[in-house]
């Protein structure tokens, strides 16, 4: 009577597990797999669509921050009715050419601003005297080069003399003095009535350390 019994259950057992592989969509038909494929797929998307924006934000962080910074501050200078050419204007002597063109490579090709400087931008023919001040009061910014030749030029003494101006007349504003290869008890005097209104970066030598002092100019441009 037990082997019948256990004998009759098998076979309940093998007929049920038949019956269900032969008519696996009816009893499974509310288990659609293809539904979390879909979900599984698009999570996946969206992690990796979020992974790619954060990346792509974190790399262009500074050209979003000045895009939104420059647009800003263009706003807030046509409300003051100032209207500026150039970002910046760069006083240098003959000693510093090569400077200047790594300065430029950086300022306007990498960072996106607009240098004037002699060489470049001056009208030829033209009073040189008027040049000089007429593009100090296009600038929004002015950096002075100090190299040991600046001691005898006496058109930067001229260009300082404006600056001067400039920034009392609120049109200039940031004055930054870049040493090189001169100790600063050499700096020319004419520094010394708007010391307090200068930036000074005594530029180095080391790798690293210029590194740090081209981001240090970055930031103070914005």
């Amino acid at each position: 009577m037990v082997i019948t019994l256990v004998g009759f259950l098998q076979e309940k057992s093998i007929n049920y597990t038949r019956t269900v592989a032969e008519d696996f969509h009816h009893y499974f038909v509310d288990c659609d797999t293809t539904v979390w494929i879909k979900i599984g797929i698009s999570l996946l998307v969206s992690v990796l669509s979020s992974v790619l924006c954060i990346a792509l934000l974190y790399n262009f962080r500074w050209r979003i921050m000045f895009f939104f910074f420059r647009n800003f501050r263009r706003f807030a200078e046509k409300g003051l009715e100032l209207d500026f050419d150039y970002d910046l204007y760069v006083s240098y002597s003959d000693d510093c050419v090569s400077f200047v063109k790594e300065l430029q490579e950086k300022v306007e090709d990498e960072w996106g601003f607009k240098i004037c400087f002699e060489d470049r931008d001056f009208v030829v023919g033209e009073s040189i005297a008027n040049e000089r001040a007429t593009s100090i009061n296009r600038c929004r910014h002015i950096i002075f080069l100090v190299t040991p030749s600046i001691v005898k030029n006496e058109w930067t003494r001229f260009e300082i003399e404006r600056a001067k101006y400039e920034k009392f007349s609120k049109n200039l504003q940031r004055i930054v003095v870049i040493t090189r290869d001169i100790p600063i008890d050499t700096i020319p005097t004419e520094f010394s009535t708007i010391w307090k209104d200068v930036l000074l970066i005594q530029w180095p030598v080391e790798k690293d350390a210029i590194q740090m002092a081209w981001q240090k100019l970055r930031l103070w441009f914005f």
